[in-house]
């Protein structure tokens, strides 16, 4: 009973995940804007806020001493890349006239939240978009980074934990050195390459999609699989069964927990 119980959980999460990628699609591709083009000309309306290129501003802070980095970020577009100063650089670009970025030190935690910005049809509301730069070889204690729809890209994240949630959108991740490491998918895609984890990590690949190359070999990992709909791909094995649980056991010190609803999980090797 419990098993039926969780597939039907599974299916019912599957299909509201489409409603909501069809919705995203609709708007993207114009649906219902004919009737507002003639009276926003110059720009678009949401919740009596006006967008126009003149309202952009940009501001950009430097921060030392930080161990601890959490991005709350509803929409638009994030960068973490290297660079040769000894501090973090956060340049950031927002709309005046709506929710404007707050950027915080609270000890040597920094905090950074964006309020949203839409894309709706042929209107072009713009986004917020920030780069954080970070010095070279720095290791964080704690970076957790969630984001609602948008894109993100970094050059290289070190930490001892890890956290991602990637609502809608694209998420890119060249280099990542972790302790610990939890990734969801949402409804977007996430790509992680040279991933290298001293203890465990979580993918959870929900209706989207995650591909992983991690170094070492296959079988330096144990593997726990919760099954919806989706596949998982491991290396050179595949798995796909709805409402299956499984585990891997190679007598490993690391251990990676995969689960898949709709979409699909890759994790591939390089050593």
């Amino acid at each position: 009973m419990k098993k039926n119980y969780r597939i039907f959980w599974i299916i019912s999460a599957s299909l509201l995940g489409i409603g909501f990628i069809c919705l995203i699609i609709g708007f993207a591709t114009g649906a219902g804007t004919a009737n507002f083009k003639q009276q926003f000309e110059d720009g678009f309306v949401i919740n009596r806020q006006r967008f126009a290129d003149d309202y952009l501003d940009s501001t950009t802070k430097r921060y030392e001493d930080i161990e601890k980095l959490e991005i709350d970020m509803e929409a638009g577009e994030l960068e973490i890349v290297l660079h040769d100063k000894p501090y973090i650089e956060v340049d950031a670009q927002y709309n005046t006239k709506q929710k404007r970025v707050s950027i915080t030190q609270k000890e040597q935690k920094l905090q950074i939240k964006s309020g949203e910005r839409y894309k709706i049809g042929n209107f072009t509301v713009k986004n917020n978009k920030i780069t954080v730069y970070i010095p070279q070889e720095m290791e964080f204690e704690r970076v957790k980074i969630d984001l609602g729809v948008g894109r993100f890209y970094a050059e290289d994240i070190r930490s001892r934990e890890f956290k991602l949630e990637s609502g809608a959108g694209e998420s890119r991740i060249e280099n990542l050195e972790v302790g610990t490491f939890s990734i969801d998918a949402g409804v977007g895609e996430v790509e992680l390459k040279n991933v290298r984890v001293e203890e465990k990590g979580i993918l959870d690949g929900g209706v989207g999609a995650i591909s992983m190359k991690l170094q070492g070999k296959q079988e330096e990992y144990n593997y726990r699989l919760d099954l919806g709909v989706g596949s998982v791909t491991i290396g050179s094995d595949e798995y796909a069964a709805l409402g299956a649980d499984r585990r891997i056991d190679n007598d490993a010190d690391k251990d990676i927990t995969i689960t898949c609803g709709v979409g699909a999980v890759t994790v591939m090797f390089e050593y």
